[in-house]
């Protein structure tokens, strides 16, 4: 009887099913031999500009002054607006409100360049050095500045103090001045139509002069108590409270912040060196082969004829 096996084949039964395995198996590899080939590309030059930049980070906090000097003095704005003395915690922050305004307007006139023109100093650089915060208790504020001599941190500490009372006295003054001002010249415009008014016989007012005397009388009449009442407020506390008179040595340096700032800017140069050079390893990737040159023989040239 003849053989009746099926024919033997030396190809694999599901030639498909081996191939997209083998390349799936190659896709799922291919990520950790990216990462890999990243580590092994780009580890020595980040740990070298890690190292530059925190070495340059820890430079500059080496170079920086060490030293400089701190001195503090306090003021106290206290802006009267009743003949009582504040009692509640509501009139107490409203009060404090009212400083803090008076303060904003005191340092937004630069009290910097006065102080910096007399003490010989750049105003620019006496803003970035002082600092004024409020503190506890009724409108008391702290004046510090930093100089590089433990003298000058106390003459500008207490020039700054005196400026900044100064400028609010002034401020309140000219205000509490322009409403009496303004009150005077409305008291005088309603002295000026009562009088009109008044000459005229009663019995031969009009109902519109009327109502017009009496709006007059009761607008003199409250004019007049609200500069009574502005007037008999008691002065407002605004003076100097502690000069400044021993400063006290400061470091202004921060070596974890400049550690920071340099581990930051370390990893971005890291990071854009690792993108660049992706960048350009994918395009290198990407072109072309040249193609391979054939050698053409030329055909022979028939001898011409002579």
């Amino acid at each position: 009887m003849g053989d009746t096996s099926p024919p033997r084949s030396s190809d694999p039964p599901f030639p498909d099913l081996n191939i997209h395995a083998a390349v799936g198996l190659q896709a799922s590899f291919r990520p950790v031999g990216t990462l890999k080939r990243v580590i092994r590309r780009y580890l020595l030059p980040c740990v070298l500009i890690m190292g530059v930049a925190l070495g340059a980070a820890g430079l500059a906090y080496k170079q920086a002054k060490k030293t400089a000097f701190a001195d503090t003095c306090t003021f106290q704005v206290l802006v009267h607006i009743a003949q009582q003395q504040p009692q509640s915690a509501d009139f107490l922050d409203f009060y404090n409100r009212l400083g803090a305004n008076e303060v904003s307007i005191a340092l937004m006139s630069n009290p910097y360049i006065p102080v910096g023109r007399a003490n010989k100093v750049e105003a620019g650089t006496l803003a970035a050095n002082t600092t004024v915060l409020p503190i506890s208790g009724l409108g008391i504020y702290s004046v510090r500045v930093l100089a590089k001599e433990r003298a000058s941190a106390t003459q500008l500490a207490n020039a700054m103090c005196d400026q900044i009372v100064a400028d609010i006295k002034d401020h309140r003054a000219n205000t509490l001045n322009a409403q009496i001002s303004d009150l005077e010249n409305r008291i005088t415009g309603l002295q000026a139509d009562l009088k009109r008014l008044s000459a005229i016989p009663p019995a031969k007012r009009t109902i519109e002069e009327r109502a017009t005397l009496q709006a007059r009388q009761e607008a003199l009449a409250g004019n007049t108590a609200q500069m009574a009442s502005i007037l008999s407020l008691p002065p407002d506390n605004v003076s100097t409270l502690i000069k400044a008179t021993d400063a006290q040595a400061y470091d202004p340096r921060h070596l974890s912040k400049d550690l920071l700032i340099g581990l930051v800017a370390g990893l971005l140069v890291c990071f854009l060196y690792v993108l660049v050079g992706e960048i350009i390893a994918e395009r290198r990737e990407k072109l072309p082969e040249p193609p391979a040159t054939v050698a053409r023989a030329e055909p022979a040239r028939e001898p011409q004829g002579r």
